[in-house]
């Protein structure tokens, strides 16, 4: 689909909703806007999905109101234009995988980051595993099996919680974690990694050299290198420049989840590798 609009006020009226998921509308399209509904009438809603679409304004603070609080809750609102702070009603909630990274939010109540929400990410992480603090990001907005946010130094994406950008800052943290999940320092050459502030004169790693993409990582290219290991996130999906991509003859296993957001990638070169299933590239793509 490719829907846009407003959400229609007459969905809050359907009483025994239990999943919604009008998701990923702002990638074929200009997506659904507006504010968000409260679905305050609704006791069985527990699934919400409208991630990547335009919607604007603050969570309402009787959103999900009245669904039973000790059910497992799952909304995922990223990649929208949601502001102001996280309700604190939603600490009502035991139990919630709540998701609102890429948005405009301004605030967390301190309230929520001690919930044993998200997995057990935020009882591990505080209020990181919410949303990565201010001037801080990752690929996934949030602190996540391991994944910690790192400190942003572009005030352009610093001024809200739960960024997954900064600029060249995200490309530089996505390639040290590929160099430490596959044993960089056993690899047949290493020339530069970690050595240099510059990933663009690591081996294997090649940059754009003019254009829009211009910095950018281009091309990855590490074949039959001893590289070992699984990684557990592919944050190389994230680099935005990425069209190539060679780690072939390598005892190593990539996952997929990420892969739609390597919006200009041409080829990869998986052979001879550990790697046994594509699942997020249907996902992702089709």
């Amino acid at each position: 689909n490719a829907l846009t609009g407003t959400l229609p006020s007459v969905l809050e009226s359907i009483s025994s909703l239990r999943h919604l998921d009008l998701s990923e509308q702002a990638s074929l399209g200009r997506g659904l806007k507006g504010s968000l509904l409260s679905f305050s009438n609704q006791t069985e809603l527990t699934e919400v999905f409208l991630q990547h679409n335009s919607f604007e304004g603050p969570i309402p603070p009787n959103f999900l109101s009245n669904v039973r609080k000790n059910a497992l809750v799952t909304v995922d609102l990223r990649y929208n234009m949601l502001n102001e702070t996280i309700p604190v009603q939603l600490g009502d909630f035991e139990q919630m995988n709540l998701y609102v990274s890429s948005n405009l939010i301004e605030g967390i109540p301190q309230s929520l980051c001690s919930k044993n929400w998200n997995g057990g990410d935020v009882a591990k992480n505080g209020c990181d595993g919410l949303l990565c603090a201010k001037g801080t990001f990752n690929a996934f907005g949030r602190a996540t099996n391991g994944v910690d946010c790192f400190e942003c130094d572009d005030p352009t994406h610093s001024q809200y919680f739960g960024n997954t950008f900064c600029g060249s800052a995200v490309e530089h943290q996505s390639l040290i974690f590929l160099y430490r999940s596959f044993g960089g320092p056993n690899w047949k050459s290493d020339n530069n990694w970690l050595r240099s502030d510059d990933h663009c004169t690591w081996e294997g790693i090649t940059c754009w050299t003019n254009g829009d993409l211009k910095g950018l990582v281009q091309r990855i290219e590490l074949p039959d290198n001893n590289l070992v290991g699984e990684m557990p996130f592919a944050l190389i999906w994230q680099l935005e420049g990425l069209n190539y991509i060679d780690l072939s003859k390598n005892d190593i296993s990539i996952p997929f989840s990420l892969i739609a957001n390597a919006v200009n990638l041409e080829t990869i070169i998986l052979s001879e590798t550990n790697t046994d299933s594509l699942e997020g590239i249907e996902v992702s793509f089709f």
